[in-house]
Formats: structure tokens, C-alpha cells, sequence
């Protein structure tokens, strides 16, 4: 993994050095001549990344006004400006930027400070999340799955692009937190695990407590992103759930005559956590002066309807997952359905009575502005204007979800769980890319988990998935089953007593 992050640093670099360079020539360009930029502001943006602009003037105007979070712009609607809500959390590491430029350099206004720090500000940061996630990775299913996924979020372009070197957007943190959360997901089994690690071939978590660790960071992962953004992570959430269930009510009975378990105790756990997570976030950014009904960010109601969501899953879960014998199907407690259907039934409802001065999308004016946004068209639209090349890449992109049917129906393993849920999640998000392009940035983050999965379920055994022959033996990748150890969630055995070793028949 050492190299492999070296690797990664060293592309990251290289990328961060050659727009360094771009952006001292359009500086050049700009000053037509003179010797210096009289400007306040002085460094020229690409065109692609204007909205790192836009977090230039907050911060700054944070920083002028003394106010430690986002909450009036005078940018927009000039001249009598207008409420926003952004995310402080983002605004803070910027002004840590701009200090942390004073301190190297010394000296320098703050507007300087600031703009000579978006030229390395997505770096430090994408190297974080290549190592936090990666990293984790490998520790639960294999060095060489680590490997896998830290190339492929230095490989994807759309992962990649929301963190581009004076591209200092929000994006790129809300795609890494709904990677964690997706991540987090799969590897909590969507609820499932496998208490006797009888199949190799099993890609579910051999032990409940490491299926329990894995929600707890999915639902932090989710908190994060909803404080970051409520409108890319409510969809991540909610089809996460949809896909919990799908697999439940498709695999279900069949995994539960094969070993698996379904335990609804990891999904209310999940549902618990993010909950909980996300409205303290809420309270970090609006407490105590600042609560209201604004339900176009993160709020109390969502973390209700989250919590809704995953006792929603839980009972159905369980209840479909049962046998077909009448004995063998649990009752449904009607006393925890109805406060879960009320809770994912309160924002739509607050949206409706309020209006638009709860929900401003609902509002006619500014429903119509995102006709004028090109993230916010269609990908028939996109086509129209800019030509078939300008989203051939994506298009390439949706060809994962071939391999991944042809494997969900060679194999009639319990396999199917999570590597179904996951191409239910990523073709969802997928055709919702096709009617707003915004969403491919976020879909990457399906279609890397989704690589993952895919590349240990086509390796035909899950302890062997993506380990070379040469692998030494004492390996975690090791040919042998040994006893007293402890085991990853794709049945590889990590650490333990190495004193007895066991052949294994790999027929």
C-alpha cells in the first residue's frame, strides 16, 4: 500500500504542477503587458472551476463580517444580496488554507493568501481520502483490493475532476463521504453475514461485529456528506436502502437456506448512527441562532426520515428474508412501522404545507434557473449543445453493469446480496445521471465500489480475489486456512496465532 500511495502522490503532484503552470500563463495573459494585477483578486480561474469563486467571496466575506459560518452572500441578487446555505465545515478548511499560505509565505492580504492556496488545496485532500479509504480497504478485504481502489480513484474522471487543482468546490469532499458510505454499506453484507465461514467464494462478513463496524462508518461517512450536501446524499441514502430491500425480497430466502443471515440489527444500527450524526451535524452549522425550516440543506427532518428508512428496511428485511412456512415468518410490530412510516412521510409532508419557504426549488423562479445551469440538463441536452463527445466517457462508464449481470446470474451463491445491491444502487444512480448530469460526479463513486466487488466476485473465490500466485504464504492471501485467527470480510484470515495450519481443498 506504500507504493501504491506513493504512486498516487506522484500522479497528484504532477497533475497539480502542470495546472500551476496553466494558470501562471492565463495570470501572463491577463496582464496584458502590465507588471502586476491591480486588482484585489489577481489570479485567474479556469472557466470549468468558477465556483471556487464563489467560495473565495464567502470566505473572505466571512472573514471581513468576523462570522465563523456561511449565511448572506452579497454576490448574488446584487445589490441587496441574499441568505445562503453552504456548508461552513468547507468554508473553515479553506480559511486553515489561507493561514496555513500566511504562515509559509509569510505576510500577504488575505484575498492573496487565499487564492494562492487553491492551487494546492485539492491535493493534500485527495491524498487523505485515497489513503483513508484504500487503506480501509485493504484491511478488510486484501492489500490487493486496497490497490484496486486507490487506482481507481486516482483513475476515474469524475472522481477525479472535482478534485482538480484550483477546483475548490464542495464536490470532491461530498463524493469521498458518499464513497465511505457506499463502501461502508457493502461491506456491512447490506445487513447480511455469514456466521460460519463455510464458502470461500462468500463475500460477506464472517463475524456480525465487523459487519456492525462497517455501518457505523457507513453512517458517519453519510452524516458528513449530508452536512456537505443534502441534495447529492439524500438519493445516495435512500436508494441505499431501496437496494437493501430489493436484495432482501430477491435473495433472501435463498441466502438464508445457504448459511447467510440477515440481521436487522446492523441496518437500525446504520440507521441509528446517521441519524444521530447528521443532526448534530445540523447543529454544528445552525445552533443556536440559525434553526429553521429550510429543508434545501440538512435537517432534523431528514435525520427522522433516515432513521424511518433503515427501521423500514429492518422489518421488511427480515419479514421477506423469512421462510415460506407461515411459522417461520416473523410479525410485523406495527408499534415500530407506523413511527417509521410517519418519519419518512414528514419532510415531503413539511414540503408540501410550507412551499417554497421551506422547499425554495419548489419556488417557479428559481425552478426555472436550472434550465439555465449546464450540470442541471439532461444528457440528451448535453449531447445537443456540445456533441456526443462531450459525455463519451460516461457513456463508456455505464458498461460496468454488463459484466456486472452476466455474474449475478452465473452465480447462484450468496454472492448475489451485495454485488446485486450494488448494481441496483449504480445503475440507479446511472439513470439519474441521464436526466441530470450533476449526478455522474456522485455515480463514480458507485461504479469504483461496484469494480471492487466485481473483481473479487469474477475471481471465483473470495480468499484468492486479486492475489497473485506468488503471494508468500504468510500472507493474508495465504493457500492455507489457519486457525485462531482473525478474519476479513471477504474470508481472507489478517492476523492471529500462525501456530497450526490447515490444508485447504480449494474444489
Amino acid at each position: 500500500m506504500g507504493v501504491t500511495w506513493a504512486l498516487a502522490g506522484a500522479l497528484i503532484l504532477l497533475q497539480t504542477a502542470t495546472v500551476r503552470e496553466y494558470v501562471r500563463l492565463l495570470n501572463a495573459q491577463g496582464l496584458r503587458g502590465a507588471a502586476e494585477a491591480t486588482t484585489p483578486l489577481r489570479q485567474v480561474i479556469p472557466a470549468r472551476h468558477a465556483d471556487a469563486q464563489m467560495w473565495v467571496r464567502h470566505v473572505l466575506a466571512g472573514r471581513e463580517a468576523d462570522e465563523s459560518r456561511v449565511r448572506f452572500t452579497t454576490v448574488d441578487n446584487a445589490p441587496v444580496g441574499r441568505e445562503v446555505h453552504w456548508s461552513s465545515g468547507f468554508a473553515w478548511l479553506l480559511r486553515g488554507a489561507a493561514a496555513l499560505q500566511e504562515w509559509l509565505a509569510g505576510p500577504l492580504a488575505a484575498g492573496a493568501a487565499l487564492e494562492r492556496g487553491l492551487l494546492w488545496f485539492n491535493a493534500p485532500l485527495l491524498f487523505a481520502v485515497i489513503v483513508l479509504w484504500s487503506g480501509w480497504t485493504a484491511r478488510r478485504a486484501g492489500v490487493w483490493a486496497g490497490v484496486l481502489l486507490a487506482f481507481a480513484l486516482v483513475g476515474h474522471q469524475r472522481f477525479m475532476e472535482a478534485f482538480a487543482p484550483t477546483y475548490v468546490d464542495h464536490h470532491g469532499l461530498i463524493n469521498a463521504a458518499i464513497l465511505g458510505l457506499v463502501l461502508g454499506a457493502a461491506f456491512m453484507g447490506f445487513g447480511w453475514w455469514r456466521p460460519t465461514p463455510a464458502a470461500d467464494s462468500s463475500l460477506l462478513p464472517h463475524a456480525l461485529r465487523r459487519a456492525r463496524h462497517a455501518a457505523l462508518i457507513s453512517a458517519l461517512s453519510g452524516a458528513v456528506a449530508m452536512w456537505l450536501s443534502a441534495a447529492s446524499t439524500l438519493p445516495a441514502i435512500a436508494l441505499l436502502g431501496a437496494a437493501g430491500l430489493v436484495m432482501a425480497g430477491w435473495q433472501g430466502r435463498t441466502a438464508q437456506a445457504g448459511g447467510a443471515r440477515f440481521d436487522p440489527g446492523v441496518w437500525r444500527l446504520w440507521g441509528r448512527t446517521g441519524a444521530l450524526a447528521s443532526g448534530v451535524c445540523y447543529l454544528i452549522e445552525y445552533a443556536p441562532g440559525h434553526l429553521g425550516w429550510r429543508l434545501e440543506v440538512n435537517h432534523p427532518l431528514y435525520s427522522l426520515a433516515w432513521w424511518g428508512g433503515a427501521e423500514l428496511v429492518a422489518m421488511l428485511g427480515t419479514l421477506w428474508a423469512a421462510g415460506r412456512r407461515a411459522a417461520d415468518r416473523p410479525q410485523l410490530n406495527w408499534w415500530r412501522l407506523m413511527p417509521a412510516l410517519g418519519a419518512i412521510a414528514a419532510p415531503p409532508i413539511a414540503m408540501w404545507v410550507g412551499g417554497p419557504a421551506t422547499f425554495l426549488p419548489t419556488d417557479p423562479f428559481v425552478a426555472e434557473l436550472r434550465h439555465f445551469v449546464a450540470e442541471s440538463r439532461s444528457l440528451p441536452a448535453m449531447v445537443k449543445v456540445y456533441g456526443l463527445t462531450a459525455v463519451g466517457y460516461d457513456l463508456i462508464g455505464t458498461l460496468i453493469l454488463i459484466p456486472a449481470a452476466v455474474l449475478l446470474w452465473r452465480r447462484r451463491d450468496d454472492t448475489r446480496l451485495v454485488l446485486g445491491a450494488l448494481t441496483f444502487l449504480t445503475g440507479a444512480f446511472l439513470l439519474l445521471a441521464f436526466s441530470v448530469v450533476r449526478w455522474w460526479v456522485v455515480a463514480s463513486a458507485m461504479q469504483i465500489t461496484l469494480l471492487i466487488w466485481l473483481v473479487a466476485a469474477a475471481s471465483g473465490s473470495a480468499s484468492a480475489a486479486l492475489a497473485p500466485q506468488f503471494w508468500p504464504s504468510t500472507s493474508a492471501f495465504a493457500p492455507e486456512r489457519r486457525l485462531s485467527c482473525r478474519r476479513s470480510t471477504f474470508g481472507r484470515p489478517v492476523s492471529g496465532d500462525w501456530k497450526v495450519a490447515l490444508p485447504v481443498n480449494r474444489a
